[in-house]
């Protein structure tokens, strides 16, 4: 029993043994951590990673804390954060319970975050973004740092740990401790420019300097300047922008004061310099003319001609009948001259000096005339009469183009800005439009239109098609006879009208029209096509002018206007003058001046097609006009317009065109076309001028006032003739557009036509070179035009002339006056009667010439010949056309003689020019 209870105290015992030991059984905990050393708490206790210790089996709180430390010296002091991410297990709960029931191994995956630092070094706050300014970014983001503007700073560069880095915003990749700075610099002006080249005050100085200065920036902007240049205290500004110090000044004049300063701008502030001026060198001494010669002699006149000598203000002209004693006989400004009332059978030395304030040179080389003897009188008849502009179709072109029916009404579309339902299809030279019926076409069509100039330049039908227009477009484009295919675009009246009845014209005194009526009212023989919407032929201020046109909306020979729009611009350009009644046109209006033509494009709604427009440029070609106004446009590019205004450019036709009324800087078609005058709009502001608040622009344009109105009367509107459809009355009113503003300097091309400056090239650079400089060519273009300039300027002058002639020559020559009047004396005989005015200068019966002989009506091929007898008046009249492709041979050998009056005339016409524009100064 002893044993018994022995045994079964020590079984209890061994119980009780084995249950302490399962009670105090330990597992290993080991925490590490991404990156190591991060603070962790267990059970409330903190330790640093790794971790590892044998811990009582149980439920255990762990939790993983914010730990900083530092890398490098930016960012401030900490400047790395570690954030706790996930544990290893994927749990993200922090702190968290764990069992440890076992061996437990786990690693906290911490996120790195970098201090930013971000300050400036005049004490702004600088923006950082996506976070904050001052605080932790995550490792390996982006942080954008942006300086703001500062009064009276501007920002330089940043300092980025130590380094200097451009770029604002900023934005940095943040793989370390940042610490930025921004660096601001204060704004102070530029220096005044020293330093300068000529010395102030120089004297001698070459007519072709180069200006040279000095100036600098205390922060090292970059500088441009501004040089202003003349002969005035208060000289104008004649350059901006410059990069560089120094400027060349070339063609200065003698003997001249020049003042000058220059504005020095480092983007931010400028600093204007002083006045300086120098004075050019006295003009010296010219040298001797040269190459004297003779060029006419007559049994009592000698003409005689030099090469022009450099620097020589005039000539003297010497004389003498034994080659040893000369006598001074005329001073002239030109390079010839002719001596008059001299003896016959008699021989004459000449020679030739130039001179200039300086002084005067030596002879030139001696040529010894003889006049002939006198000739026999002869019996005389005179021959008078005038030169119109035949108006018919020019007997000229080759073939006719056909104009066939086209009389649909233009509407306005809310959809695409062209004519459903018709294409424009451009053949290839030669090819006639019968030709599509060679290819199969999935869609119906009809050629209701064929347009075709003498030598194919334009050779395109109008076609209605029964498929969408982009479908046809496309399906012509692939047919190898078609050169191209478009859409009939519409094109509007470039307008903005208001209300009638205040009489006033403030824009002719702006581009200085009284100055030019001085020189120019127009003539007989020019013609202006108003391609717009037709001209009131009722109005009371546009009587005499109309000469017959064509309606291509309507396909009929009636013109009057179906909007308005036209009778407007007719009015600007040659409203009767001096009438007594309404208003003046620019180019004088009446019986005896310049003629309008008036071609309807434009429906009733002031809309129309390209095609319309095309056909209208064409027509005014071959019938005689020799300027053309189109006061419309449209934002779409078509070859078949480029085409038609590149014909009437090659026959030396002036096209003007308004620029739009988009505000925009680019141009609408067909002003944009290089063939083509663009003009914008300007309005008066004080003592300068602005672009019209509506007007396109660019610099190609010339400007013209458009008017710039604001209310109903406004009298900044242009004003002129008007006709109202709704009650088929005639008046007077205001209007603003380019519009108005195009038929201006149509008007002055027609001054010029009229004063016999000719040649589309010619006039167009005579426009550009005269115009008023009104502000940056990169808005207002080559400036405001100028009629007096214009009309007054030393070039391209060829006149319209007259003669008679049969097989032995040219017998008798004349001018055509600027009403289409004549007057020559013709010796007895039998004659042909010629008129032509060589409108691009080249001495040739060509293309674009204004040509004609008794007996053209259009039809006539040869010229009548004219019976003169003794003593006997005649009076004729002659009708000339532009010469279009068929250039004749009716000189025979007396080219030269021809030759010779023409250039005759044109160096007294140039002497004279000279003479009056010297005696106005």
């Amino acid at each position: 029993m002893k044993r018994v209870l022995s045994l079964l105290i020590s079984a209890a015992l061994l119980t009780l043994v084995l249950s302490s030991c399962f009670y105090f059984q330990k597992f290993t905990l080991s925490i590490q951590s991404n990156p190591e050393n991060v603070n962790i708490s267990i059970d409330g206790q903190n330790y640093l990673t790794p971790f590892s210790s044998n811990l009582p089996s149980g439920q255990h709180t762990i939790g993983v804390l914010p730990t900083y430390s530092n890398i490098g010296n930016y960012g401030g002091s900490p400047n790395v954060e570690y954030l706790f991410s996930n544990w290893s297990d994927g749990s993200t709960q922090n702190p968290r319970i764990v069992d440890l029931n076992g061996n437990l191994y786990l690693t906290a995956n911490m996120n790195t975050y970098y201090a930013v630092k971000v300050s400036s070094n005049i004490g702004i706050t600088i923006a950082s973004s996506p976070y904050y300014v001052n605080g932790f970014y995550p490792a390996y983001s982006f942080v954008q740092l942006t300086a703001p503007s500062e009064n009276g700073f501007v920002f330089d560069y940043w300092i980025i740990n130590g380094q200097a880095i451009t770029g604002n915003p900023l934005s940095q990749y943040v793989n370390l401790p940042i610490e930025a700075t921004a660096v601001y610099v204060q704004i102070v002006p530029p220096s005044v420019v020293s330093s300068i080249y000529p010395e102030n005050g120089s004297t001698g100085l070459p007519i072709s300097v180069n200006l040279r200065w000095s100036a600098y920036d205390p922060n090292n902007f970059p500088l441009t300047y501004s040089l202003y240049f003349g002969t005035s205290p208060n000289p104008p500004l004649i350059a901006s922008g410059l990069s560089t110090p120094t400027y060349t000044i070339s063609d200065l004049n003698y003997s001249t004061t020049y003042y000058w300063y220059v504005i020095t701008t480092n983007g931010y502030v400028s600093s204007k310099g002083p006045l300086w001026s120098f004075t050019t060198e006295n003009e010296p001494a010219p040298s001797a003319p040269s190459d004297l010669y003779y060029t006419a002699v007559t049994s009592n006149s000698i003409s005689i001609g030099w090469s022009p000598s450099p620097l020589a203000s005039g000539y003297n002209v010497y004389r003498s009948t034994n080659g040893i004693n000369f006598s001074k006989i005329a001073s002239t400004f030109n390079t010839y001259y002719t001596d008059v009332n001299l003896s016959p059978s008699t021989t004459y030395y000449y020679a030739v000096t130039a001179y200039n304030p300086s002084g005067e040179s030596g002879y030139s080389n001696q040529i010894i005339v003889t006049t002939p003897s006198a000739p026999i009188p002869a019996e005389y008849g005179i021959v008078n009469g005038t030169v119109n502009i035949y108006t018919g179709q020019s007997a000229f072109v080759s073939f006719a183009p056909s104009y066939q029916n086209t009389n649909w009404q233009i509407q306005k579309y809310t959809g695409p800005d062209y004519i459903p339902g018709q294409v424009i299809v451009g053949f290839k030279s030669g090819i006639r439009p019968s030709t599509l019926s060679l290819y199969p076409s999935p869609f119906k069509y009809n050629v209701v239109s064929t347009l075709q100039t003498p030598n194919y330049e334009i050779n395109a039908s109008l076609i209605t098609v029964s498929t969408s227009v982009e479908r046809a477009v496309d399906y012509f484009k692939s047919l190898p006879d078609v050169a191209y295919a478009e859409p009939n675009y519409i094109v509007h009246a470039l307008s903005i009208p208001d209300d009638p009845y205040f009489n006033k014209q403030w824009y002719l005194q702006n581009i200085e029209t009284p100055q030019a009526w001085n020189v120019s009212t127009g003539a007989n023989t020019v013609i202006v096509a108003v391609v717009d919407t037709g001209v009131s032929s009722t109005h009371p201020d546009l009587q005499n002018i109309l000469v017959p046109g064509y309606n291509f909306v309507n396909s009929t020979t009636n013109t009057m206007d179906d909007f308005g729009h036209g009778t407007f611009v007719a009015g600007i350009i040659d409203a009767d003058t001096n009438n007594g009644i309404g208003i003046a046109g620019i180019n004088w209006g009446g019986p005896n001046s310049t003629k309008i033509m008036p071609i309807v494009v434009l429906g009733p709604d002031g809309s129309g097609s390209v095609y319309n427009v095309s056909q209208g440029i064409i027509y005014a070609v071959e019938h005689g006009a020799k300027v053309i106004n189109l006061s419309l446009g449209g934002p779409n590019y078509t070859q078949t317009e480029q085409l038609a205004c590149q014909y009437a450019y090659n026959n030396n036709v002036v096209v003007v065109a308004a620029a739009g009324n988009n505000s925009s800087n680019t141009l609408d078609y067909p002003a944009a076309f290089p063939t083509v005058i663009p003009v914008a709009s300007v309005a008066p502001s004080g003592s300068s001028y602005t672009l019209a608040y509506y007007s396109n622009y660019s610099s190609t344009v010339i400007c013209a006032p458009g008017g710039q109105m604001y209310s109903q009367n406004d009298p900044n509107g242009v004003f002129s003739t008007t006709y109202s459809t709704s009650t088929n009355t005639n008046g007077y009113g205001y209007g603003q557009g380019t519009s108005f503003a195009a038929p201006q300097v149509s008007a002055i091309a027609a001054l010029m036509i009229a004063h016999n400056i000719t040649g589309v090239a010619n006039i167009t650079k005579i426009l550009e070179k005269t115009a008023t400089y009104i502000g940056p060519q990169s808005t207002f273009g080559y400036g405001l035009v100028n009629a007096y300039n214009a009309v007054t300027y030393n070039g391209g002058w060829e006149p319209m002339i007259i003669w008679a002639q049969n097989s032995s020559g040219i017998v008798a020559t004349a001018v055509v006056s600027p009403n289409g009047s004549f007057s020559m004396k013709v010796p007895v005989g039998n004659y042909q009667i010629y008129a032509w005015q060589d409108f691009n200068g080249d001495g040739q019966i060509d293309q674009g010439d204004l040509y004609g002989y008794y007996g053209y009506s259009g039809t006539q091929s040869t010229p009548m010949t004219l019976n003169v007898s003794a003593n006997q008046t005649y009076n004729l009249n002659i009708q000339v056309s532009p010469e279009i492709s068929t250039p004749p041979s009716i000189y025979g050998t007396s080219k030269s003689a021809l030759d010779t009056f023409i250039q005759s005339l044109i160096k007294a016409h140039y002497e004279n020019l000279r003479s009056s524009l010297q005696s106005s100064q």
